[in-house]
């Protein structure tokens, strides 16, 4: 196979996480672009593009606009290999798409992890991937559209061949980003529909989505864990309710802030509890060993000498039987 046109791409749109070096790209004669918006990334086994986000309000979908139109971003290559930034891979990107792709116009895993995709459109509304009513409805429409659809096994997009000088590899692509746009951003839960497509060349290949011979999965670093959960921008919600979301989170962290410091004066309280307590002991142990003096006790403490003369107590061991030995105060 000629791979003189051929590249290997990933995208980081919105500092979701920081960018993986690629381990293998020393010894692979392809190109290796990062997309990003972010102008101050720099690499040393990638070559930084910087691109304006598609929706500014919206990375997730302007990161999914390169991932799934490539051909738009990367002209200069027939032939492109995805990796999402969080797959490190083991070998050199020729030896993937040498043994994977073939004739097809596109080569992905299967999805080791899920049975069906219907398990996948459960797993994204269990961990608040995206927001629940846009997936249901997918899954409504999925539904009615080819129930049989939903039984298929998923894919796995995290690593992707594909083909860019080919028309109905090309119109997939579009079909599919349509469906990403209309429906959920999970692009996982509409590229069965999109693959499903007349004449379509697909090369799958059942490896452990986790660890294989060519990859690791994932390897995350600096991960804005929010980032990746549902957030309110995503759907379209008015900028009051986006504002008023933000303001919740940062109320939200300030909690968690203040729950922490309170956590650790309470660790503080009780390591100085235990201090008192093993003094008292102390005081007691030497009260038992060491007779009561009368003249020192009321010379260390004018406060109970003055109380004695007084007659507010009738002495100084009447004191310290009734309160001293409490408060901690010696009997000599």
């Amino acid at each position: 196979m000629n791979l003189k046109k051929a590249c290997v791409y990933t995208c980081l749109i919105g500092e979701y996480e920081t960018l993986n070096e690629v381990q293998a790209s020393g010894e692979s004669g392809l190109p290796h672009i990062c997309f990003t918006d972010s102008p101050s990334l720099q690499s040393d086994t990638w070559e930084i593009r910087v691109v304006c986000p598609a929706f500014p309000m919206d990375s997730v979908r302007s990161q999914r606009r390169i991932k799934i139109l490539a051909q738009e971003y990367l002209s200069e290559f027939d032939v492109s290999l995805y990796v999402d930034n969080t797959v490190q891979l083991k070998v050199p990107a020729e030896q993937i798409i040498a043994r994977y792709l073939g004739d097809a116009d596109i080569a992905l895993p299967w999805h080791t992890l899920r049975g069906t995709l219907l398990d996948e459109f459960i797993a994204v509304a269990r961990e608040g991937l995206d927001e629940p009513a846009r997936v249901f409805e997918q899954l409504s429409h999925y539904q009615l559209l080819n129930f049989d659809l939903l039984l298929q096994r998923p894919y796995w997009t995290g690593v992707m061949i594909r083909r860019h000088d080919r028309h109905r590899a090309l119109g997939a692509m579009t079909d599919w980003y349509n469906q990403v746009m209309r429906y959920s951003r999970r692009d996982q839960l509409s590229v069965n529909l999109a693959l499903s497509a007349p004449g379509l060349a697909i090369s799958t290949f059942d490896t452990d989505i986790l660890s294989s011979w060519f990859h690791e999965w994932p390897v995350v670093a600096g991960r804005n864990q929010r980032k990746r959960q549902y957030d309110i921008a995503m759907s379209g919600a008015p900028l009051l309710a986006q504002y008023r979301a933000q303001a919740l989170d940062v109320q939200d962290d300030a909690i968690g802030d203040r729950e922490r410091t309170i956590a650790e004066l309470s660790a503080q309280v009780a390591e100085l509890s235990q201090d008192i307590a093993k003094k008292e002991q102390f005081i007691l142990e030497l009260s038992r060993k060491v007779p009561f003096n009368e003249a020192a006790y009321l010379a260390r403490y004018p406060d109970v000498a003055e109380a004695v003369v007084r007659g507010h107590i009738p002495s100084g061991l009447a004191h310290y039987e009734a309160h001293g030995r409490k408060e901690g105060r010696l009997p000599i």
